[in-house]
């Protein structure tokens, strides 16, 4: 397919589609070829780290979501995202700060308040991590599928 064809936004909706049906492969081609143009959407970055980490690609992933999130500092999905990659990477105090910090923009993100409280174990930081499942408890719309996760974890770790 001869990608120079398309705008930016044909390239990206297609990227997009891509990313849905797991083409992987096609969804990267679509989305170097836009990085490598001038100008165009940023949310390429985004849609980049999103492949990168699917990948396992998780510096590469770091670099997009970091070029996204200095351009759109409010982007908490992508500033969780983030955090997902730092602690695949093993950077896990990292990983913390990051998701810490998507909590200052968006103050009860069940995804950040679960992923805090489960590394939280891992590190047996177990008051940590009980704060934040109880937090994620108390604040998570009803129905929201981490509240049974968090459950879970609490159960886990009851009489630590």
């Amino acid at each position: 397919m001869e990608l120079s064809i398309f705008d930016q936004d044909e390239l990206l909706a297609l990227s997009l589609d891509d990313m849905k049906n797991q083409k992987y492969a096609q969804a990267l081609e679509k989305v170097k070829f836009m990085l490598s143009r001038d100008s165009g959407p940023l949310e390429v970055h985004a849609l980049a780290g999103k492949i990168y980490a699917t990948l396992g690609l998780f510096d590469r992933a770091k670099h997009a979501f970091s070029n996204y999130i200095s351009e759109v500092p409010d982007a908490y999905v992508e500033l969780f995202q983030l955090g997902m990659v730092e602690k695949d990477m093993g950077n896990y105090d990292q990983a913390i700060e990051t998701w810490t910090n998507v909590l200052a923009i968006h103050s009860n993100y069940p995804e950040a308040l679960y992923y805090l409280g489960e590394l939280n174990i891992q590190l047996d930081r177990i008051s940590e991590a009980r704060t934040w499942l109880l937090s994620l408890i108390d604040t998570a719309p009803d129905g929201n599928q981490f509240i049974p996760l968090a459950d879970q974890l609490l159960n886990r770790i009851k009489g630590h």
